[in-house]
């Protein structure tokens, strides 16, 4: 007997803390409960990131369910 079973990813996790100038920052995650926070984030709590500095550009593809994202 075979059964199949859907496999999926979960809990992707980016911690960001980030101070300077001419940031370019490209971030996908794809799957389920992903989470972009702060350094002191865990996937119960999130703490917002902080990102100081001039000239950013911040692009953000969160492709999934449950997704978190705070800044």
């Amino acid at each position: 007997m075979l059964i199949a079973l859907p496999t999926f990813a979960a809990d992707n996790e980016i911690y960001l803390d980030q101070s300077g100038t001419t940031l370019n920052l490209d971030i996908e995650q794809l799957g389920i409960s992903n989470i972009i926070g702060g350094l002191n984030s865990a996937a119960g709590s999130l703490t917002p990131f902080d990102i100081d500095g001039t000239t950013m550009t911040i692009d953000i593809n969160m492709i999934g369910n449950t997704n978190k994202f705070l800044s």
